[in-house]
């Protein structure tokens, strides 16, 4: 009778397991439903006191649902491994990828599978998120580029070279990320340097940088717009002692032509500090970021 109730006890047990192994591969979404029927089969063996019966159809069932199991989470781990490989030969660091993969691969050795496809999913989540900032990244140079690309040609200046950077970037972005990134960097920074070319020149001459409290300081400053076309210029000054600033309206030059404007700082005739530097700038309206900049010092006289 004890030998009965082992027996019977042991097959319970691997009944159980191999249900396990169906629930699994059932959240696999894989057909289990044959194997349920012949596990449940078994069991009636079991019941029954036929335990050769109930326990050869035990383990085909565990044998078959464990290969199916195999299969599937090896599928699906290869699968990642491309699109991983894939990853890496663009150029795109998948270094934690990997680890996933290969920490899935030794939970599928222990048999378990669960656990195996967990961290296969992961692996999976951290590739797309990945390719999801790596095609941002390269949308917002993208974008940068060509809008740097289309502002210098208004000013009538050649940018072939960052055009033709920018073109094989493109190309090139699907096979060669990390490559691309370069060529698009190196379009902006072609087509930045061609724009800082043609800023516009500023030359600052003070009629007098001491003054006496109360009193205004004038200066002279002649603008040559260096640019290819006609443009206009907006000017702006910041006084970093906080006095008042006087800045001409905007002017309109064309292709090296020059104008003397005049600045004025206003001296407080009171609570003032020794000495002030204003900020001049001239910006192009037609591209903001294409401006100079030259510094004021004035010196407050000392009064007796």
């Amino acid at each position: 009778f004890r030998r009965v109730l082992f027996r019977s006890s042991k097959l319970t047990n691997k009944i159980n397991d191999t249900y396990k192994l169906i629930d699994i591969g059932t959240s696999f979404g894989l057909e289990m439903g044959r194997l349920g029927s012949v596990i449940s089969e078994a069991k009636t063996f079991m019941e029954t006191g036929k335990f050769k019966i109930s326990n050869e159809k035990i383990g085909l069932v565990s044998s078959d649902a464990m290969s199916r199991l195999n299969k599937h989470v090896t599928n699906f781990i290869e699968d990642s491994e491309s699109s991983a490989n894939h990853a890496r030969d663009i150029g795109i660091d998948i270094s934690e990828t990997l680890k996933l993969l290969e920490e899935s691969k030794a939970s599928l050795s222990a048999g378990k599978h669960k656990k195996a496809m967990e961290q296969a999913k992961e692996s999976v989540s951290k590739i797309s998120d990945i390719q999801k900032g790596v095609e941002k990244e390269f949308i917002e140079l993208t974008y940068k580029a060509n809008s740097l690309i289309s502002l210098v040609k208004k000013f009538g200046i050649n940018v072939k070279e960052a055009e033709e950077l920018f073109k094989q970037a493109r190309d090139i972005k699907v096979k060669d990320h990390k490559q691309a990134v370069k060529l698009i960097n190196e379009s902006i920074d072609i087509a930045q340097k061609t724009m800082d070319e043609f800023r516009p020149k500023l030359t600052a001459k003070i009629t007098d940088d001491r003054v006496t409290k109360g009193h205004w300081v004038d200066t002279e400053i002649t603008i040559t717009n260096s640019g290819n076309f006609t443009d206009t210029f907006a000017f702006t000054a910041v006084s970093n002692a906080g006095w008042s600033v006087t800045v001409p309206s905007d002017v309109t030059l064309a292709p090296g032509a020059s104008a003397v404007i005049q600045v004025a700082v206003a001296v407080p005739s009171a609570g003032t500090t020794p000495v002030d530097v204003t900020t001049f700038t001239a910006a192009s309206v037609t591209a903001p970021t294409v401006k100079t900049a030259v510094t004021l010092t004035t010196t407050v006289n000392k009064q007796y």
